[in-house]
């Protein structure tokens, strides 16, 4: 029997092995169903950006792009007023560092974000820009939809994974592109609470 590669540790080796690599060619990372999104993230949050800001990690060698986000719904996770998102890359001190891949949040854009926390403790969106659906409500339409927008990145399949027929679970997030915000956290929550239920068994 194989055994199933945990998204949370292929998405931190990920960052590990391509931080030097990553170019504006393109990431390579593994694809994640969104059932992967949901096992492999702590948080999983409708928010606001509120306020981004740049700053050198504490070898003064990287530097990493945060994010306040004021939480409007939670689907996964304590329920907290605020949350900070740490992503890879910026622009500080004249110097601009860019990977591939990660996403990039705007002031005041409504987003549902996937987070996972990081060895050195920051929380992180889950599969880099996998994890970021961005909320927008297009001319003429009365729902709020959700988009992602995975430019540089490349997404390859995970070592050993099967594939499983086409349902919610096995969906990768471009089938969610378009999706309304009520549909798409309903199936959210649906998974959680799937997943919740497995784990206490």
């Amino acid at each position: 029997m194989k055994q199933r590669t945990n998204p949370r540790t292929a998405c931190v080796l990920a960052l590990t092995l391509l931080w030097g690599a990553a170019t504006a060619f393109g990431t390579v990372v593994p694809r994640l169903s969104v059932d992967d999104l949901v096992q492999g993230s702590e948080f999983i949050v409708q928010a606001r950006v509120v306020r981004t800001w740049a700053a050198w990690d504490q070898s003064h060698k990287y530097i990493w792009t945060h994010q306040e986000l004021a939480i409007q719904d939670s689907m996964k996770g304590a329920a907290t007023r605020t949350i900070v998102v740490s992503e890879p890359g910026g622009s500080l001190q004249g110097l601009t560092q860019y990977i591939a891949g990660t996403p990039r949040f705007l002031p005041d854009e409504d987003v549902v974000v996937f987070l996972y926390r990081t060895p050195l403790g920051l929380l992180r969106t889950s599969g880099f820009a996998q994890g970021k659906f961005a909320i927008r409500r297009l001319a003429g339409d009365s729902q709020n939809r959700v988009y992602t927008n995975l430019e540089g990145l490349s997404l390859a399949e995970l070592p050993g994974k099967t594939r499983r027929p086409a349902d919610a679970s096995s969906s990768t997030v471009r089938q969610f592109d378009g999706l309304s915000l009520v549909e798409f956290k309903a199936r959210i929550r649906e998974l959680v609470q799937s997943q919740n239920g497995k784990e206490a068994r």
